[in-house]
């Protein structure tokens, strides 16, 4: 059988397909990633093959289908990652005639893959980043595409999400284990290295660090030292540019870098974030308790249903500041309730089967 599998230019997006493209891979399935050329390095690191979809974007193509607000940030991505769909038509197109797939797999923000598939009557499947995509997106790319009978529906819908998240609207589905894959990177020394402190984890996932605002570098950096006089180590894991131009930062912070969440989330007691889906599944699965401040699309969706379940703390806004963030901080360490959620949490998500239970569902949709 052969399986592409498509995606937008965004870690977030490619890294929950990553543990089924390899177990396809492994139960003797070729799988190739449609990708745009600037991901494909990301998608081969992965160890999958990339073919191109299409060219390079730049920063404001990221701007446009980020929705980066709190008012509309829902219409806002649905309108710029259809946008991007119509772009890449004719590439996909042009990978669908080369190698006919007999199964797509595809991300909720890739749209070209979809309408191909779907065109030249081949199954695909939507596997979701974790939770379902909000309705109000993908009524703003079917308004996008003028597809006035509505986007064609998946074969099949997965979730990579512990099933007492999932939104009351999500469509039906099958729930699968979340594997955290978060790039392919040496473990650091300072990893399995504890200095007696509890250790928090700043990240703001692969997006915001390099397109982010001005105030939001700075509350990074109030953030990390607030904690740090608080008597926390603090482990900021985002690209060093977040805070240039500030200084060293005191004892207690280690400057990470970019590392993989896998790694270092084992070794912590509480994380704060932006509500990413990645970084929420990850620390879902360690079983650690979440500070989370969104920023944009279905980080508020995220971050509203994770506060809910008990095992984190939600900051929109206005709300968020370093005193905030650190009496957050303190109630994530000190109560209980949000160390049991979490864990509860992650035992949930272990009961649910594995992506390669997965592989034999696919392999009949397929007609393999």
């Amino acid at each position: 059988m052969r399986v592409l599998v498509s995606t937008i230019p965004l870690f977030g997006h490619f890294s929950p397909m990553v543990a089924l493209a390899w177990a396809l891979r492994s139960a003797g399935h070729e799988v190739v990633v449609a990708c745009h050329r600037d991901f494909a390095e990301t998608v081969t690191r992965a160890g999958l093959p990339a073919e191109i979809v299409s060219e390079t974007l730049g920063k404001e193509d990221y701007a446009a289908f980020n929705g980066n607000s709190s008012e509309h940030p829902f219409e806002l991505s649905g309108r710029g990652w259809a946008g991007l769909g119509l772009r890449c038509l004719d590439g996909m197109a042009g990978i669908f005639k080369a190698g006919p797939p007999d199964l797509l797999i595809s991300e909720p923000a890739e749209f070209a893959g979809r309408l191909i598939a779907t065109e030249r009557g081949i199954p695909w499947v939507q596997h979701h980043w974790g939770l379902a995509v909000p309705p109000e997106i993908v009524n703003a790319a079917e308004a996008e595409l003028a597809e006035p009978a509505g986007l064609p529906r998946p074969d099949l819908t997965l979730y990579p999400c512990a099933p007492s998240l999932l939104q009351p609207y999500a469509e039906p589905g099958t729930h699968m284990r979340y594997i955290p894959y978060n790039g392919a990177e040496v473990v650091a020394d300072w990893v399995p290295a504890r200095s007696g402190r509890p250790r928090v984890l700043l990240t703001f996932g692969s997006v915001l660090p390099r397109h982010g605002t001005a105030a939001l570098r700075r509350l990074v950096v109030d953030i990390a030292e607030r904690l740090a006089g608080d008597g926390r180590e603090v482990i900021v894991g985002m690209d060093p540019a977040m805070t240039e131009g500030h200084g060293p930062m005191p004892e207690g912070v280690v400057m990470a870098g970019w590392v993989p969440l896998n790694q270092v989330l084992p070794t912590c007691d509480a994380i704060i974030h932006h509500g990413g889906m990645g970084s929420s599944s990850s620390a879902v699965v360690y079983g650690v308790p979440q500070l989370l401040i969104p920023q944009g699309t279905d980080q508020y969706v995220n971050s509203e249903r994770l506060s809910a379940s008990g095992a984190a703390i939600r900051l929109v806004g206005a709300e968020a500041s370093a005193s905030a963030a650190a009496e957050a901080v303190t109630a994530l360490l000190e109560h209980t309730s949000y160390a049991r959620a979490a864990q509860a949490l992650a035992d949930e998500v272990r009961a649910q089967p594995a992506p390669a239970a997965i592989v034999s569902t696919l392999s009949c949709l397929a007609g393999a």
